[in-house]
């Protein structure tokens, strides 16, 4: 395999620009939410939670495994932490005593609202200055440096 030459000043200038932007923005969000009293934890379940809110279906634990890639066991201690901060609920099935419907509590939905809220605010003050024509096309362009990372990843992949 051939070794490339060294990024350009832009290729490197853009690197540095993408991570410090990702930097800025979770630095924000996490910031606006322990403002509100959100807590660590639940951000990094936030997922979790905004799955549980949109989901026009019921949802189970193996759903919740897809969505955020994470094993078996790791859900189950993460759903048992969030059930005892009262954010969701494990409801029983009938038919199968081993299958529990995981539903968010009114807590839930509150939390879920106030992640949303941080997350809206952070979005609006992410694209202030730009025209909707100038963020169409910094979508344009972000969605192929995110088309050219997943082939990359792909191709380094053992």
């Amino acid at each position: 395999m051939l070794m490339k030459e060294h990024p350009t000043t832009n290729q490197a200038e853009i690197s540095r620009l993408l991570h410090a932007v990702n930097y800025r923005w979770h630095r924000n969000v996490v910031s606006w939410q322990e403002r509100a009293g959100i807590d660590q934890e639940t951000i990094v379940n936030g997922r979790i939670l905004g799955y549980l809110e949109i989901s026009k279906e019921d949802v189970y634990q193996k759903d919740l495994e897809k969505v955020v890639g994470l094993t078996k066991s790791a859900i189950s201690t993460i759903l048992s932490r969030m059930e005892q901060k009262g954010y969701i609920e494990r409801r029983p099935v009938s038919g199968d005593a081993r299958l529990k419907q995981i539903v968010l509590t009114e807590y839930g939905h509150r939390i879920t609202h106030d992640l949303k809220q941080a997350m809206d605010e952070t979005d609006e003050n992410f694209v202030k200055g730009l025209n909707e024509e100038e963020q169409q096309e910094l979508i344009r362009m972000l969605r192929i440096i995110y088309t050219n990372m997943k082939e990359l990843e792909a191709e380094t992949k053992p």
